[in-house]
């Protein structure tokens, strides 16, 4: 099978050359998880920035436009964002009826900034509305807002890697139900995190037992999934940093299947 991804950014504005990585003031990051990387023969990353750019670093690899079909007209595009603007998105959820869709943004903070986002950093929108905004909450709570999943219990689930914690809040007013890590004090163990990137939370088994286990990727310091009941207590975790088995370098995204095999 292929797999072909395409991620577009615009640097109308840079007077300089952007290549990728995650510096914004020089670099812009272009982030696909579900990734096709082309073989490289320098291990460099490429920098093809024009149309039919072909860069000696990767074999068969070329920076093409995409055909423009109805599926990217005006008409379909959410009419969003709010005109303050959403800066950085770091996640997007959707109810399992697919009529909301929930956004999760930086605002004017940038990747490991220390203050808080004072503005709102989750968006609500309505599917069926060409994406109004709904509601939004979040103000005040998160510094680097990184992962964002929704579970089937209304729950919803936001990773910040600077202040090294998880929340859980409640997918319909945004009432904080659940912090888990100690605010800006990465480390190891039950109590902490280190820059913990992303949530899932098992599903009911098969024999009709609600499991509600939740499991962390953590993440960029740890290397490691912690997992924990669904109010907060840690049950047990696994893996470390390397490439042998049980291995990570940097989980940054974790998914459970309907036989609750974690990816």
């Amino acid at each position: 099978d292929n797999l072909y991804v395409t991620c577009h950014y615009d640097t109308s504005d840079r007077s300089f050359t952007t290549n990728l990585g995650l510096a914004p003031e020089k670099q812009e990051m272009c982030n696909q998880y579900y990734m096709y990387y082309p073989r490289s023969v320098s291990n460099k990353w490429g920098s093809c920035r024009t149309i039919g750019c072909s860069d000696s670093n990767y074999k068969d690899a070329m920076y093409s436009q995409l055909p423009i079909g109805p599926s990217s007209t005006e008409s379909s595009l959410l009419k969003f964002p709010p005109s303050n603007g959403l800066g950085q998105v770091s996640g997007v959820a959707v109810s399992n009826d697919g009529s909301l869709v929930y956004v999760l943004c930086r605002r004017s903070n940038k990747f490991n900034t220390k203050t808080l986002i004072q503005s709102e950093a989750i968006f609500v929108l309505d599917a069926s509305k060409n994406g109004a905004i709904i509601k939004s909450f979040g103000s005040n709570l998160f510094a680097t807002p990184h992962g964002l999943y929704l579970d089937n219990w209304d729950g919803l689930w936001v990773t910040d890697t600077t202040l090294h914690q998880v929340f859980r809040l409640n997918a319909s007013d945004g009432s904080v139900s659940l912090v888990m890590g100690e605010m800006r004090k990465p480390g190891k163990g039950p109590n902490h995190f280190n820059k913990p990137t992303d949530v899932v939370v098992s599903i009911e088994s098969s024999s009709g037992v609600d499991l509600r286990e939740v499991f962390v990727s953590d993440g960029y310091g740890n290397s490691r999934v912690a997992v924990f009941t669904y109010e907060g207590e840690f049950t047990r975790e696994w893996g470390s940093f390397g490439s042998g088995p049980s291995q990570f370098s940097i989980p940054h995204n974790i998914e459970i299947d309907s036989y609750n095999r974690v990816y």
